[in-house]
């Protein structure tokens, strides 16, 4: 598989500059909703024109009280006229919205997202994000074929930018080079660049990924080039649990089989008692990592020789000391050492 055609398939497609013509790629496919994603393309509706006009990515999602918090990667936009944007539009810069559910889709400013196909000979989200956030800063140029590498150098107003000239020489047709639908182009490009990324020669192993509204976080790179999503990890003779945009997870993780309790550094513990501060609970944490219930945990050691206390844990998995004993009914619960 080509990169190019690693990026069709990511994108339901080929790339896109008028921004229309992207949404009926993602609504043919299947893959236009209402609901914000990492990773996921975002697209605006502008009331003047009665379409939808201008697309970003979206890095990080936050829902709480019934409200979503969203941060994107955008390309000629700007955050007004100020001393870090001193011009409105031609910049690639970050925004954040805040927004109800019900406040996506029609002439509201969100119109939906669409969301890429994420997958081992495509890319991950996190390295999309990661390829939008390299061009954070970048303003539009002044002339088509100067500095278009630089992200600060020959400003102006004409359009011309990197994504452009790579859009262009992608779909074979220079005009587009100066084309004012750059906002396209540019989540374009970083798509293809996370494909070409993804499956270069790359060690496995550990990444460290700092996401606006989220902070420092690690992903996982496998050997085949793309990072853990929704999978275990073995690592150093240790396990790691990823979720579905490839964040590390720690503290409580529900699998299909029970409750798994991950440390700080990401490591799943096992055979060892987890003590909850904000409740003032323990539970246990049997040799496979699954948090025991309704059953007996014996002590490590004998407080005596040959002798054992059986210490409760119900159905919760929480520890109840009333039910303590030296002589536990092991005919009808079992024991975990």
């Amino acid at each position: 598989m080509t990169d190019y055609q690693r990026l069709c398939k990511l994108l339901c497609g080929g790339p896109t500059a008028y921004t229309p013509a992207g949404v009926s790629q993602w609504r043919k496919a299947g893959r236009y909703g209402k609901v914000p994603k990492e990773g996921a393309f975002i697209y605006f509706y502008s009331s003047g024109l009665g379409r939808v006009s201008h697309v970003g990515i979206v890095a990080a999602v936050e829902f709480s009280n019934g409200l979503y918090r969203i941060r994107t990667r955008e390309g000629n936009t700007a955050a007004g006229k100020n001393s870090t944007a001193w011009r409105d539009g031609g910049k690639c810069m970050e925004h954040t919205y805040e927004f109800l559910p019900a406040q996506v889709g029609g002439a509201y400013r969100i119109n939906g997202f669409g969301y890429p196909v994420y997958d081992s000979d495509t890319c991950s989200a996190q390295q999309l994000i990661a390829e939008a956030g390299k061009w954070l800063g970048y303003l539009e140029k002044e002339h088509a074929n100067a500095d278009l590498e630089d992200k600060t150098a020959d400003p102006g107003d004409n359009n011309c930018t990197l994504f452009g000239r790579w859009y262009g020489l992608t779909v074979g047709d220079t005009a587009t080079y100066t084309c004012a639908q750059w906002c396209s182009m540019y989540c374009c490009y970083c798509a293809y660049m996370a494909c070409v990324n993804a499956h270069k020669d790359v060690e496995s192993g550990w990444v460290e990924l700092n996401l606006a509204g989220i902070g420092k976080t690690w992903t996982y790179r496998k050997e085949d080039g793309s990072f853990a999503v929704n999978e275990w990890v073995q690592h150093g003779g240790r396990w790691y649990v990823f979720d579905g945009v490839g964040h590390m997870i720690t503290g409580w993780f529900n699998a299909s089989e029970g409750w798994y309790y991950l440390a700080g550094d990401g490591a799943m513990c096992k055979s060892q008692w987890i003590s909850e501060e904000s409740n003032g609970k323990s539970y246990y944490v049997s040799a496979s990592g699954l948090m025991a219930t309704n059953c007996y945990v014996r002590s490590e050691k004998p407080y005596a020789p040959g002798r054992y206390i059986y210490y409760w844990v119900d159905a919760d998995g929480e520890w109840d000391p009333q039910w303590d004993t030296e002589n536990p009914d092991l005919k009808t619960y079992y024991c975990v050492a």
